[in-house]
């Protein structure tokens, strides 16, 4: 066997992928199957499927979700210091 040695850039440079749109949305659409699939969503291995899929398809940044309104009485510590000061008393 050949020894081989490069830089990651040369590696970088090496690996740089030129797909069709056909062939973008067949691999994006197996990785997405593959990520869905597997019972493992913290193992490496699906952490390295969503890393791909993030450079092949990435998502634009979106906003932070509203926070929702809550009145004083409905937040758990409110109530949890409601139920403290009734078993002191």
């Amino acid at each position: 066997m050949g020894s081989f040695s490069a830089d990651r850039s040369t590696i970088n440079a090496i690996m740089t992928l030129e797909l069709s749109d056909d062939e973008t949305l067949a691999l994006t659409d197996l990785l997405k199957r593959m990520i869905d699939e597997d019972c493992y969503t913290l193992s490496p291995r699906v952490l390295t499927l969503k890393a791909i899929l993030a450079k092949i398809e990435p998502r634009p940044n979106a906003p932070a979700p509203p926070l929702a309104v809550t009145k004083l009485g409905d937040r758990p510590c409110a109530a949890l210091a409601s139920r403290k000061r009734q078993r002191r008393g």
